[in-house]
């Protein structure tokens, strides 16, 4: 089954570039995408912004069976925030959970 790695956040252990960095070269390069490298200097990642004026990317990397671009314009095109929207469901609905447990707790 092909999968993608998407994160909100950089490991910053995996590559040269800390967050600021990519967000600033985002914003001065005037794309929606930026490779990120390893120490190494090999593309382990992208960094992809859903437009020109989204300060906050979302950071992908390669899962299985999915190349890069690949993973890169799958996780564009599902952007309708910063999170893909199938992760930014999921998260609302487990916040929605735990509120509802809190209640039930406060209630007993």
């Amino acid at each position: 089954m092909p999968t993608i790695g998407v994160a909100k956040s950089l490991l910053r252990q995996c590559c040269k570039l800390t967050e600021t960095d990519v967000k600033d070269q985002l914003s001065y390069s005037g794309q929606l995408k930026l490779n990120l490298t390893s120490l190494d200097g090999a593309v382990i990642g992208c960094a992809v912004r859903r437009n020109l004026q989204a300060r906050q990317p979302a950071y992908v990397s390669v899962g299985h069976r999915v190349s890069l671009a690949t993973a890169c314009d799958i996780v564009h095109g599902c952007c309708l925030h910063r999170s893909p929207e199938p992760i930014r469901q999921a998260d609302i609905l487990a916040r929605a959970a735990v509120r509802l447990r809190a209640q039930a707790a406060t209630c007993e």
